[in-house]
């Protein structure tokens, strides 16, 4: 089943409009009725894709995963086969790649704000709690990327390196959609590089 808009599966619109209720409202917000309004789908669509709240709590989760996955894929292109001969360089086209991941979900505020939600109102031994975490396995294969592009360019214990590179960008990611300023973005790209500069 799709729906009328671009032929986007039904359950893709259930799970963006979950996505975004969670963002504006919270998960209070969240319910099979509410989406079905929101979406402007017939009345019952989403507790037929989704029957329970956690299912449709998991087509949120899987979805912001999918997409925060594509984001880490895409910022890490060419740096896994190519390595400049200096470290300036180095340093340079590692800022480049972590600014172009941090600049991709600071693009996607709703859905980063739907992601906080989740993480601070679910339990931490939900399993969608851990699907949206530094436990989840989007995250493990972001940081086993970027531990191998760290490796190549020469930097000392990169898995490590790699996990504190993830913490800084989810940090200044969040800093910039809780607190947006003029400078944040600025000031968010002169950390990473001096991050970077740091490890190299």
């Amino acid at each position: 089943m799709t729906s009328g808009t671009g032929g986007q599966s039904r359950a893709g619109v259930i799970a963006d409009t979950a996505i975004s209720l969670i963002a504006a409202q919270g998960l209070r917000g969240l319910t099979h009725r509410a989406v079905d309004s929101t979406a402007g789908i017939p009345q019952g669509s989403t507790s037929y894709y989704a029957p329970t709240r956690q299912a449709l709590l998991g087509l949120a989760a899987s979805r912001l995963a999918q997409r925060s996955g594509a984001d880490s894929g895409s910022s890490l292109h060419g740096l896994e086969t190519s390595v400049p001969d200096d470290a300036g360089g180095r340093i340079g086209a590692l800022t480049a790649a972590a600014t172009e991941l941090m600049d991709s979900l600071v693009g996607r505020p709703v859905d980063m704000r739907a992601r906080y939600a989740l993480l601070i109102e679910l339990p931490a031994d939900d399993e969608l709690h851990r699907a949206l975490s530094s436990e989840s396995d989007v995250q493990a294969g972001a940081a086993a990327a970027i531990e191998l592009v760290l490796s190549r360019f020469g930097v000392s214990d990169p898995g490590e390196r790699a996990r504190e590179l993830m913490r800084l960008i989810d940090s200044l990611v969040f800093t910039q959609i809780a607190t947006p300023s003029p400078d944040a973005r600025r000031e968010a790209v002169g950390a990473l590089a001096a991050y970077l500069r740091g490890i190299m």
